[in-house]
Parts: structure tokens; sequence; C-alpha cells
């Protein structure tokens, strides 16, 4: 059984509420459902403007994922707002060892949203249901919506990218320890949270942007897939690459 529980991550424009498994399910592991993150354009808003979002997700082979928006007015500092989602947008990136699903949805700011001084931002409030593999997920996501004019539309318009400097697509893997490295092409120079998920073994600190693959007891075409998202803004990209190990 599911346990009731709950972390809290910035995802792309997005402060992110995900229901997590009990301890011993290593959340680095791609062997069920993982809600990812979403990439926003732009990644943060004004009153009375589109967006369009990229929600991404990772489930293993052979899998499908279904998402269904729901309205979550808990919150009376976020007023609730829903997603529309894009049909026929579903989409998946295939890989050795897991797939990563997206799809497309639009969010609309309201004409009017009040912008307290402090801290000059308000935020919007949805929800998502991902589906798959007898698996559920619910997420909340918050999206941030600045004055118009506000320095930080600019700053943080352009977002960042993501690559994975080891291992390299195509790799391969000898090491029992092997080096893992993110890079970050982060125009905006806010802090960035990086989260490491692997299709075999372990990941020795998946939150750090260099860290190690335990792979002794890995064997085979393996994937490994890179997030990161903004402190500030909520900024989300992603890389995978498909790697062997001997």
């Amino acid at each position: 059984m599911r346990r009731a529980a709950s972390f809290f991550a910035l995802l792309a424009a997005s402060t992110w509420a995900v229901s997590c498994d009990d301890a011993a399910d290593r959340f680095e592991a791609v062997n069920k459902l993982r809600a990812l993150g979403v990439a926003a354009n732009p990644v943060v808003g004004t009153a009375a403007s589109t967006v369009a979002l990229t929600i991404y997700a990772a489930v293993p082979l052979g899998q499908s994922v279904t998402v269904e928006p729901f309205v979550d007015d808990a919150s009376k500092f976020a007023p609730p707002v829903t997603l529309a989602v894009e049909p026929g947008s579903e989409a998946y990136e295939e890989h050795t060892q897991f797939r990563i699903f997206s799809l497309r949805a639009t969010l609309t700011v309201p004409p009017i949203v009040p912008i307290p001084p402090a801290p000059g931002f308000a935020r919007l409030r949805y929800g998502i249901t991902f589906r798959a593999g007898g698996e559920v997920e619910k997420i909340v996501g918050t999206f941030l919506v600045y004055p118009a004019g506000d320095p930080a539309i600019a700053r943080f318009g352009s977002g960042f990218a993501v690559d994975i400097t080891a291992p390299t697509q195509g790799a391969t893997v000898s090491d029992d320890e092997a080096p893992m490295i993110a890079s970050i092409h982060n125009p905006a120079g806010e802090k960035v949270r990086v989260g490491w998920y692997v299709s075999s073994g372990k990941v020795k600190n998946r939150r750090a942007r260099a860290t190690n693959w335990l792979t002794k007891d890995v064997k085979g075409s393996e994937t490994v897939l890179l997030t990161a998202r903004g402190l500030s803004s909520g900024a989300f990209a992603l890389k995978a690459y498909d790697v062997n190990v001997p």
C-alpha cells in the first residue's frame, strides 16, 4: 500500500507536491511511474497571459501514461486554475530501459491577479493526476505571476538547458562507481536543483551535479536521466542517454 506522505520540489514554473512510496522504494530507479516535471513557456507569466506547458513523466517500457487535470483549491494563498490538455499531444521518447512521456497543455492566467508587494509575485495553483501501470501520482503545482515589466520576466524568460557530460550517449561504463556529471546552461544564474534517475543500480547522491553511479550489479544496456529545476523560477529541463555496462 502506498504511504500517505509528500515532499516539495520546484518544477518548471511550479512547486509540486508529489505522493511518495515507502523508504524501500529508491526514487532514482525508474521501475514504475515517475512524475518528472513541467516545462513552461514563458517560464513565468503576467496577468491575462497564455502559458504553454509540457508535462513529463518516466515509465517502464511497454507502459502508457494518462494525465487528467484537476482543480486544487486547498490553499487560500494560491487561486486555483485548470489546465487545458492539447488533444493528441501525447508523445514518448523511447530509451533502452524506460520511456519518457510528454504531453502539452495550456494554462490561462486570469486578467486580474492580485500581486502582493512582498514577495512581488503571485502563485496560481493547479493539479494533475498521472496514471500508468496501476500506479497513480497526484501532483499539485503553482505558476508564478509577476507585474507587467517586472525584471524577473526577462531574467527567467529563456529558462535553461541541460546536458549529461558523463556518461555520454552510447558510452561504455566499466567502473563500479561511474562518474555522473551534469552540465547546466543557466543564463539567469539562479540556483538549480538536479535529479538523477537510472534504470538499474544506485546513485550515490542523486541531488549532486557531480556524483557516482554504483554499477557493480548492473549489466547490459541501461538508461540514465537528468532533470534540473530552477529554485526561483521553477524552469525545468531534462536529458536522457542510453549507455552500455559490460
